[in-house]
């Protein structure tokens, strides 16, 4: 739990930048090795990083209005505005006293050139103006569906050093030889490293695709979040209000090969749909690898209002407590449960699975068939 107390005002203003289809998978502060994200590893290595925070829904927009509709922002009012600058209009809540709606355009056939002409741009572009043209406002929250909808980033985000990188060859483990003469497969010709589609894709993958196949969606995807590294570097280097707090989010995951699928959402629930990055500036250096409800961001709403904000040692600590969980309500499956030691998901025609965490963090092993006693203590009493 959060302890906030109630303040005359807050002492320094807030941003707020919400992604729909934001992995964590591709942020080098949750471990990513693939992939280079410095603006936000310099906000997570002065901050702190939930490790475990779960969705609540599995459909970004109602994550979204669980977070609007809330009484978080009357202390942010005492002193200036509350803004929402967004490009899609579902859902906006009356706890805004000022919505600025940049529409997407239709998406272009080609990555673009110039950051500023990429969905994402335009909208941040729109944020930068707001403040400009404000006096007083105290927390401008930015959210965008840009990864869900339009990778028009310019692929020149993932240089081509990096691309080198990415194709040096390990050497041959000691007692591992080489004969030129023995019959090999042939190989298949090479693949794009990166794709300049704009449609992000929705595909299961098949056992006949090319071996590099994954790895060129996952640099194409690097790119769109190298984009928001860049423009969140833009964005706090623009801004002309001194010091402000800084609060990174996402409203829904996105597979990239979890489970065979690249997407925002497979065929079944799985954990990287709603397991959300969660960042917040200043208050660090700490991790909480404890399991976090969605809930939590207006939780901090509220105690970032404080002027000495500060994380509780019981929310740094990992939570042992089995009865500690998280239910994630969906429209697909019958039940998704989420406790600090297993994810267990009851699908409506493809039966039951189970996958212990924190370990298995991909949803690899599933352990159903092994673990009957886990898994009817989960399964919905219908």
């Amino acid at each position: 739990m959060i302890c906030y107390m109630k303040t005359p005002s807050p002492s320094r203003p807030l941003i707020v930048l919400s992604l729909e289809g934001f992995a964590r998978a591709a942020l080098s502060c949750y471990g990513c090795s693939w992939n280079r994200t410095p603006a936000i590893d310099s906000i997570a290595g002065e901050g702190v990083v939930w490790d475990r925070m779960t969705a609540e829904s599995d459909d970004s927009s109602e994550v979204l209005k669980a977070w609007f509709n809330s009484d978080w922002a009357e202390p942010w009012r005492q002193v200036g505005s509350v803004e929402l600058v967004t490009d899609t209009v579902d859902p906006v809540s009356s706890c805004f006293d000022h919505v600025t709606c940049v529409p997407a355009t239709a998406t272009p056939e080609h990555p673009v050139e110039d950051v500023v002409e990429t969905q994402l741009g335009r909208v941040i572009a729109a944020a930068i103006d707001r403040d400009q043209n404000l006096d007083d406002w105290s927390v401008l929250w930015i959210h965008s569906n840009a990864l869900t909808r339009c990778w028009d980033a310019p692929r020149h985000l993932f240089p081509d050093e990096q691309l080198d990188e990415d194709d040096d060859l390990e050497p041959p483990e000691e007692g591992e030889s080489f004969d030129p003469d023995a019959p090999q497969n042939p190989l298949p010709p090479p693949l794009e490293r990166i794709f300049n589609c704009t449609s992000p894709p929705q595909y299961q993958r098949r056992e006949d695709d090319h071996p590099d196949w994954l790895s060129s969606w996952m640099r194409t995807y690097a790119c769109q979040i190298r984009l928001v590294d860049l423009l969140i570097e833009v964005l706090l280097e623009s801004l002309q209000v001194e010091d402000p707090w800084f609060l990174l989010t996402g409203t829904s995951g996105y597979r990239l090969g979890q489970a065979g699928w690249i997407g925002s959402r497979g065929r079944t629930l799985r954990s990287a749909d709603i397991h959300l990055p969660l960042i917040v500036s200043d208050l660090g250096p700490l991790r909480i690898p404890r399991l976090t409800a969605s809930g939590v961001v207006t939780d901090l709403l509220r105690m970032l209002a404080q002027e000495r904000p500060q994380i509780l040692p019981e929310q740094i600590e990992a939570d042992s407590d089995p009865k500690n969980q998280v239910e994630t309500s969906s429209k697909h499956v019958l039940r998704a449960i989420t406790t600090p030691h297993w994810f267990y998901v009851q699908e409506q025609d493809l039966g039951e699975s189970l996958f212990l965490k924190p370990d298995d963090v991909e949803d690899c092993n599933d352990v159903a068939r092994v673990r009957k006693e886990i898994v009817s203590g989960f399964r919905h009493p219908d």
